[in-house]
C-alpha cells in the first residue's frame, strides 16, 4: 500500500515513464512466452525496488536537512543569553553553553527541535529558552547516569528543568495561531501537541531510567487542578 502511495505522489512525467517503460516490457515478455502470473510478479518487486530506494532518498533528505538546521541552531542558541532568570530556582548555571552537544547525540531531542522550529518565527526567546533547557536536561541526566553529579540532589534538578520545559511548551502554545499557510507547519496546533507527547514521554522514560537505577523513591505529590487540566486538555 505504501508502495502505492508513493507511486501515485510522484509528478504526472514520472508516472507517465514508468507506464510506458512497463508496458513496453510486459509486451516484450509476453512475446517471448511469459505469463502474465510472472510479469505481475516482476512488477510488484519493481515497484516495491522504487518505493524503497525513493523513500531512502527522502529520509536522507530529511536527515541532511535535520543536522544542517541543529547545526545553525547551535550558533544562534550559544550566542543566546541563557535564561537564568527561568532556571535560577531549580539549577544553578555557572557558565553559559558552548553548544548542544548532548542534543545532538538524542535523536529523539532533535527531532523535538526540529519539529518545533517554527517557534522561530512567534516565539523565538521561548523557543531559544526552551533548547537551552533541554541541553541542560540531557547534560544532567548524563553526569548524573554516570556517577559525575550526585543523583539525590540531580534527580529534583531534573524534574524541575522537565516542568519548566513543559510549562514554556504549553505557553507558546496557547500564544501562537492555530493554524499557518507556510509549506512546512500549515497545523501548528497539532505539531506543537504533538511535540510536547513526545518530549513528556522520552523525559519521563529518562527520569525512570535514574530512579530504576539509584533506587529512588518518587515523592508524593498534591493534586493540582490546573495543572491536570492542563495536561489533558489533548
Amino acid at each position: 500500500m505504501d508502495a502505492v502511495e508513493s507511486f501515485l505522489k510522484q509528478d504526472n512525467k514520472s508516472k507517465l515513464s514508468l507506464v510506458v517503460i512497463g508496458l513496453v516490457v510486459y509486451f516484450v515478455l509476453i512475446s517471448n512466452g511469459w505469463s502474465i502470473q510472472t510479469f505481475m510478479i516482476l512488477l510488484f518487486m519493481f515497484i516495491l525496488f522504487s518505493y524503497k530506494r525513493n523513500n531512502s532518498k527522502e529520509q536522507r533528505q530529511l536527515n541532511n536537512s535535520l543536522e544542517v538546521y541543529i547545526q545553525d541552531l547551535e550558533r544562534q542558541v550559544v550566542r543566546h543569553r541563557t535564561p537564568e532568570m527561568m532556571l535560577e530556582h531549580v539549577y544553578i548555571i555557572h557558565k553559559p553553553l558552548k553548544d548542544i552537544y548532548h542534543i545532538k547525540k538524542n535523536n529523539v531531542f532533535k527531532e523535538v527541535v526540529f519539529r518545533l522550529k517554527f517557534l522561530q518565527i512567534y516565539d523565538q526567546q521561548h523557543y531559544f529558552d526552551i533548547v537551552v533547557m533541554m541541553e541542560y536536561f540531557l547534560k544532567i541526566h548524563f553526569n548524573t547516569m554516570i556517577g559525575k553529579y550526585d543523583h539525590q540532589t540531580n534527580y529534583k534538578i531534573l524534574e524541575d528543568i522537565r516542568e519548566e520545559i513543559i510549562n514554556t511548551l504549553y505557553s507558546c502554545y496557547f500564544n501562537i495561531p492555530r493554524y499557518s499557510r507556510t509549506f512546512d507547519s500549515p497545523n501548528l496546533d497539532n505539531d506543537l501537541k504533538y511535540s510536547i507527547r513526545m518530549f513528556q514521554s522520552i523525559t519521563y522514560k529518562l527520569l525512570k531510567i535514574v530512579r530504576n537505577k539509584y533506587k529512588l523513591m518518587t515523592e508524593p505529590k498534591t493534586y493540582d487542578v490546573g495543572k491536570n487540566e492542563r495536561y489533558h486538555f489533548m
